[in-house]
C-alpha cells in the first residue's frame, strides 16, 4: 500500500494505490488503512468499482458495519445487504425530484451528529456522476482546533452543543427532514436530538478536534440561543480560514472513506441531476 498527496496543497487526504478493495483485506492491511485514516482523514481508492457485498466486506475489517440511517430521500434495495444505502438523486418510483432547494448535504456537517452515538467512519463510492459534478469537500476539523490560541482552547474545553435533527437551518430556503410533501403532516420522525462535547477526542488518536455541524448544531448548553449560534458561526470562520480543505472531483470508479470524528464534509452545490453513490457507516471497534 502507497500513499500520494491529494493535491499540493491539501493538508488532509492521500490517494492509497496498491489496494483492490475487492479482494478479502488482511488484517495487515486493514490496520495499514485505519492507521492512514487517522493519519489524513480522508482516503481515496480510484477505480474500485465495487459490488454491494465487497463493499461491506471492506468495510467489516475496519470497523462495524451497520444499518444506516433511514430517510425518506434515501433508499436501501439490496436484499439481504441492509448496510448498503443507496444514495440516488432519482426516487424510488423513477422520477426526478421536483424541489431542488438546497440540503442539509450542502452545508458544512459531520454525520448524524443528532445521534447518541454517531458512527465515527463513512464509506462511500461512485456509481453514476454527472459530468459536472458536485464535488464533496472535506474541512479538517482537528487541524481547525489546534490552530486555535491555548486560551480559547481553554475556554472551549467542557463546553456541550446541542444538535437536531431538523437543525437551525431555514425551512424556506432548505429541504430539511423528514422531507414532506405539501400539506403532508409532520410526524415526528426527525425529531431527535442530542448534546456533545464541543470539543471531542479521537477514540482511537486521542488528538481533539471541533464537534459541530453546521445543518445540525443549534447552540451550547448554558448559553443564550444567538451567543450559542454566534460562536459556532466564529469557529466555522475560524476553521475556514487555516485552509485546510480537501475537495474531491469524483471520477466513476471512487471510493473515499473518512473520519467523521475529525472532519466536516459537504456538496459543493446542491443535486439537479441523475447522481447514484453506495454509502456504508462504520463504527470503530473498541
Amino acid at each position: 500500500m502507497r500513499l500520494e498527496p491529494c493535491s499540493r496543497s491539501a493538508s488532509i487526504g492521500v490517494v492509497v494505490l496498491g489496494v483492490d478493495m475487492a479482494e478479502p483485506p488482511s488484517r495487515a492491511l486493514a490496520q495499514e488503512v485505519r492507521d492512514a485514516l487517522f493519519a489524513h482523514h480522508v482516503l481515496v481508492f480510484r477505480d474500485q468499482h465495487l459490488t454491494p457485498e465487497r463493499q461491506v466486506r471492506f468495510a467489516q475489517a475496519l470497523g462495524a458495519a451497520g444499518p444506516p440511517e433511514q430517510s425518506r430521500s434515501l433508499t436501501s434495495d439490496f436484499p439481504g445487504m441492509p448496510e448498503i444505502q443507496r444514495l440516488s438523486f432519482i426516487r424510488p418510483d423513477g422520477t426526478a425530484p421536483d424541489d431542488l432547494r438546497p440540503s442539509q448535504g450542502d452545508t458544512w456537517h459531520t454525520d448524524y451528529a443528532y445521534l447518541p452515538e454517531p458512527p465515527e467512519l463513512a464509506f462511500l463510492c461512485a456509481l453514476e456522476l454527472p459530468a459536472d459534478g458536485p464535488e464533496t469537500w472535506y474541512l479538517d476539523m482537528q487541524a481547525a482546533y489546534a490552530a486555535l490560541p491555548e486560551s480559547r482552547r481553554r475556554a472551549l474545553d467542557g463546553l456541550r452543543a446541542v444538535h437536531t435533527q431538523k437543525g437551525p437551518l431555514s425551512r424556506d430556503l432548505y429541504q430539511l427532514p423528514p422531507y414532506l410533501k405539501p400539506g403532508e403532516a409532520d410526524d415526528g420522525s426527525a425529531d431527535r436530538s442530542t448534546t456533545h462535547p464541543l470539543v471531542r477526542a479521537h477514540p482511537v488518536s486521542g488528538r481533539k478536534s471541533l464537534y459541530m455541524a453546521e445543518c445540525y448544531t443549534t447552540g451550547i448548553e448554558g448559553y443564550a440561543p444567538d451567543e450559542g449560534r454566534d460562536l459556532i458561526a466564529e469557529l466555522y470562520r475560524h476553521a475556514l480560514d487555516t485552509g485546510a480543505i480537501y475537495r474531491h472531483v469524483w471520477r466513476p470508479g471512487d471510493c473515499l472513506i473518512w473520519d467523521n470524528r475529525a472532519t466536516n464534509h459537504r456538496r459543493s452545490k446542491p443535486m439537479d441531476r441523475p447522481r447514484v453513490m453506495h454509502r456504508v457507516t462504520i463504527a470503530l471497534s473498541r
